[in-house]
């Protein structure tokens, strides 16, 4: 599915894949390549499912892409490379049921070369040059201005059903982020970070569902978060 400017600020949410409750196991690899970029994506899945409930998932994915092109020039230092894993492993029958899930993922991001300005001038001769100040030739180098994003994901969910009374889930997850962005710094500065900020998340829900009335149903639940925004100092600023 493709999302439109109307998604900016909305929720997209992702199901997980059924869990199937027999000896199989699955797989998919998929592939996917565009011109503008000169690049592509490729994601491998194999999915391990046992009848006595036990089941592993994994995904693994990576795309590159160099710089795009305008009509008649090329945008330089536009590439991007991205990789990601996850792991899943779990118990699942219908009375209850736990899940222990890691995600990774990592991305750089050139940013337009003509875009970097110094000052009030250079945002002038920008706009009014009609072509970026910068054109090379095609790369997939990715030089600064440049962002770098690393994510680590922790998640542990569990349930349990009670009968003649409903269910029963708790999860918890941890999000370690570091997000770096790259200027262009001169000096004993060259090549360090201008901004390197760490982002942790903890996450606790406990929700109860009960569902055994064949004309009522209650929903209650409690959820809790805790989060530290941290500066690296070794930026120097």
């Amino acid at each position: 599915s493709s999302y439109g400017i109307t998604a900016i600020g909305g929720t997209i949410v992702i199901e997980p894949a059924r869990v199937i409750s027999k000896d199989t196991l699955s797989g998919s690899l998929i592939s996917q390549l565009q011109t503008n970029g000169r690049g592509g994506s490729i994601t491998g899945s194999i999915n391990n499912y046992r009848k006595s409930g036990w089941y592993q998932q994994a995904t693994v994915t990576y795309k590159r892409l160099g710089d795009y092109d305008a009509p008649d020039y090329v945008l330089s230092n536009t590439g991007s490379e991205t990789a990601a894993f996850n792991l899943g492993l779990g118990y699942k029958t219908f009375e209850y049921g736990a899940n222990l899930k890691y995600s990774y993922y990592e991305s750089s991001l050139g940013i337009l070369r003509a875009s970097h300005i110094g000052n009030a001038a250079d945002l002038v001769r920008s706009i009014n040059s009609g072509t970026p100040t910068v054109i090379n030739d095609f790369t997939y180098d990715i030089d600064v201005p440049r962002q770098k994003v690393a994510h680590h994901s922790l998640r542990l969910s569990a349930f349990k059903r009670f009968a003649g009374l409903g269910k029963l889930e708790a999860d918890y997850s941890l999000q370690f982020n570091n997000r770096k962005e790259y200027d262009i710094r001169r000096g004993s500065n060259a090549g360090r970070a201008s901004l390197d900020m760490d982002l942790t998340t903890h996450i606790a829900a406990v929700n109860m569902l009960f569902d055994s009335n064949k004309t009522t149903t209650i929903n209650v639940g409690l959820d809790g978060m805790y989060q530290v925004n941290t500066p690296v100092l070794a930026s120097g600023v």
